[in-house]
């Protein structure tokens, strides 16, 4: 069904060439003196639209009423609503799992995935940490090998030494005549004197003690025997802030042995 009405106005705007034919015509009908508007009685719609009394329907024709001019609506802007960020997925091998984990990335921000948790190491559960200056000296202990003279010869423990002193003073004397005894001296087989010639002035060097480097070796190795053998000195350890602390302790050593002094180290309570 189909349904038509006429408007007084149109909301369409006519084109050129229509108001063109318009005025053409309007000139056409004042100089016959007719009019082509028809009054809205007069208008007839076609067959079709009168229905009979077979489909129940009206049999009168339908009046075409003109309608009112619609008012134009406001227009309403509508702003579009933001839209997620595209969200990227890669994926990245865990070297603990050996399985792919995504990653989530996007333009902001950048989720990596945490690995899986595998057996934790027993050394880095009982892992204390310590001062590095500690960590430094036991390593650079432990790097120093052993030199080759204290492995060909016997090494002669002579005296043990306990102490409190933090910083100790050794010195070395020629014990008795002076023979040009020459030695070398080692602590922590790391080498302090080399080729020193025994006298009445003393070699000397000094040693600091700690919690963590408590223990001390000092080896005496004879590099000759001097014009009387054995190689003898006397050594001198006393402590450097505290006169009291003082221990005299005479050496003898050969071409086959060394002389031993081991000194430990015990904090004051």
């Amino acid at each position: 069904k189909v349904y038509l009405e006429r408007v007084p106005t149109s909301d369409f705007k006519k084109e050129d060439f229509l108001l063109k034919k318009k005025q053409d015509d309007t000139a056409k009908a004042n100089a016959l003196g007719t009019t082509t508007d028809k009054p809205k009685s007069q208008i007839k719609l076609p067959d079709a639209a009168v229905k009979t009394n077979k489909d129940n329907l009206l049999t009168k024709p339908l009046s075409v009423q003109p309608s009112k001019p619609q008012q134009q609506k406001p227009q309403v802007t509508v702003v579009p609503k933001p839209q997620p960020p595209v969200v990227k997925k890669e994926y990245l091998k865990n070297p603990v799992s050996g399985k792919n984990k995504p990653i989530i990335k996007d333009d902001k921000t950048t989720v990596t995935p945490k690995p899986s948790v595998g057996r934790i190491p027993e050394d880095a559960i009982n892992f204390k940490k310590e001062d590095q200056s500690t960590i430094s000296q036991e390593t650079q202990v432990k790097k120093i090998p052993t030199p080759k003279v204290l492995l060909e010869r016997e090494n002669n423990l002579v005296k043990t030494i306990t102490t409190s002193e933090e910083e100790l003073q050794i010195e070395f004397y020629d014990n008795g005549t002076i023979d040009n005894d020459t030695i070398s001296v080692y602590h922590n087989n790391q080498l302090v004197v080399s080729n020193g010639r025994l006298s009445y002035s003393p070699i000397s060097f000094k040693i600091k003690c700690s919690k963590t480097d408590s223990r001390h070796e000092i080896i005496v190795v004879a590099e000759n025997l001097g014009d009387i053998p054995p190689n003898t000195a006397m050594m001198i350890i006393k402590g450097v802030n505290n006169i009291k602390e003082r221990h005299e302790i005479f050496l003898a050593s050969t071409e086959q042995r060394n002389a031993k002094v081991i000194i430990n180290y015990v904090p004051k309570e």
